[in-house]
């Protein structure tokens, strides 16, 4: 069977081969061998990287593209996705400022076209050029002139913690071109090592972006210069319990204003929502589960109709009714969680008037399926069917440009803050992001009620319900 390998592609003449070390031998001619290899190892990153974010692009993005007046913007998007756009017109409509867009992918986090991490003035990538990368030679010969595309190591513990924390925390696909752009700011800022040290280095801050726009980059590259460098700064520990609802107070007026119009003295039904009317509501009760009450999407993924009929109500501080969660997958213990009245309106609102109109919109695979093989979901997405990632919904709220914050980060952050809380009120936070043994015991006895002829339940009956905290109750 014969090899199925990668076609790479040269990052000089833009061409894509079988064999691109044999090709570099040829248009690297004269060039030292290890400069080569340079080169063909940054082309198998870019190829991975390119199977890994370039085949998914948000919507939103595409939309965005359609509506605007400059035609670069396809071209600039496309190219930072590490896709060669080639036979560009030398004469394009604007070509005033079509050269600043077509540096975005040099400029950008990719930096496909440059191998070398450190170029010297002679190596800057113009003797491989053809000529209609003309422009781009030229901007990035100043570029390299100006000593830009210097970066530390982002091997660097900082650097690759920062790497980490996109990729972990904010799951950030894209956090490579991140890292990358901090890494060439921080070594302008530093050329000896990296450190946070530039936050009061304002007038050094100040020259590295105007640099970029001397140079000739674009107003929105260098804006995505600057939101880079706004990362590290941002980090998780400097975000509080406050941070994690931010999302929630933003959008909360929107929210209500739909929620009147289902329940004020003219409501109106469901299915006169609009889907952007519908679509929020859905993000925004599945961002108060995750942010506001502190449970994994795979809680509010798994939660079902009958979860919430047997919600029951909790006299005291105002009201609250309990909603249990059963069987969600992503843990050892069972999901509760209190809900205010007026939280239980909201649910209630979405579960009568919202959730049949989404899922009027269902079809079915097979004629007559028998959709009681599985627990009813309770929330259902714009197609009819259930939602399968209760993250992406919320990363859709995030229209609100505030920090992003996941599941994982809003449970760390309040875990974090119970460091400064007395022992009780620790207790009680912990009590409430777990179940404890004695909730374990009260729902299993609700499971399999005790009585003179009933037999015991088996352990995996027990496990089932009472999950790590089966011994403790089979000892009761």
């Amino acid at each position: 069977m014969s090899r199925n390998r990668t076609h790479l592609m040269c990052p000089f003449c833009k061409t894509t081969h079988y064999s691109l070390p044999e090709h570099l031998r040829k248009c690297m001619n004269g060039r030292p061998p290890a400069e080569q290899k340079s080169v063909l190892e940054e082309a198998k990153k870019n190829a991975h990287r390119l199977l890994k974010e370039g085949r998914r692009i948000e919507y939103g993005i595409i939309r965005r593209i359609l509506d605007s007046d400059d035609p670069e913007e396809l071209i600039q998007e496309l190219e930072t996705r590490g896709i060669v756009v080639y036979n560009i017109p030398p004469h394009h409509p604007d070509s005033a400022a079509s050269a600043a867009p077509s540096a975005a992918p040099s400029a950008g986090p990719d930096e496909s076209d440059f191998p070398p991490i450190k170029p010297e003035p002679d190596s800057s990538g113009e003797y491989f050029q053809s000529k209609s990368a003309t422009q781009k030679t030229s901007l990035r010969e100043k570029m390299a002139s100006a000593g830009l595309y210097f970066k530390h190591s982002t091997a660097h513990p900082l650097l690759k913690s920062f790497a980490h924390y996109l990729e972990v925390d904010l799951e950030n696909d894209n956090f490579t071109q991140e890292v990358e752009n901090v890494a060439r700011f921080m070594y302008f800022m530093d050329p000896k090592q990296p450190s946070l040290l530039f936050v009061h280095q304002t007038e050094r801050t100040r020259e590295y972006f105007n640099t970029l726009s001397e140079v000739g980059l674009s107003k929105q590259t260098v804006h995505n210069y600057i939101k880079s460098v706004k990362f590290p700064i941002l980090t998780e520990g400097s975000l509080q319990p406050k941070d994690c609802w931010a999302v929630l107070e933003a959008a909360n007026k929107d929210f209500l204003a739909v929620i009147a119009k289902l329940t004020g003295p003219r409501h109106v039904r469901g299915h006169h929502l609009t889907l952007p009317e519908s679509q929020l509501v859905l993000y925004y009760l599945e961002a108060v589960l995750i942010l506001r009450h502190l449970h994994r999407p795979g809680v509010v993924e798994h939660m079902t109709v009958k979860d919430w009929m047997l919600r029951k109500p909790f006299h005291g501080k105002g009201g609250h009714v309990v909603v249990r969660v059963l069987d969600h997958k992503t843990a050892t213990q069972v999901a509760t969680f209190a809900l205010t009245l007026e939280e239980e309106m909201w649910f209630d609102t979405y579960y009568t008037e919202v959730r049949p109109t989404t899922k009027a919109k269902r079809k079915k695979t097979n004629e007559g399926e028998d959709d009681d093989k599985e627990p009813e979901r309770f929330f259902i997405s714009s197609t009819g069917n259930p939602i399968y990632n209760a993250s992406n919904d919320l990363e859709r709220l995030h229209k609100y440009n505030l920090p992003k914050v996941n599941s994982q980060m809003a449970r760390r952050i309040f875990e974090t803050a119970t460091k400064h809380m007395s022992d009780t009120q620790r207790s009680m936070v912990a009590d409430y992001l777990k179940m404890d043994e004695q909730q374990a015991y009260d729902l299993l006895l609700q499971s399999y009620p005790v009585t003179l002829d009933s037999a015991p339940p088996k352990r995996s009956e027990r496990v089932s319900v009472a999950k790590e905290h089966d011994r403790h109750c089979y000892d009761r």
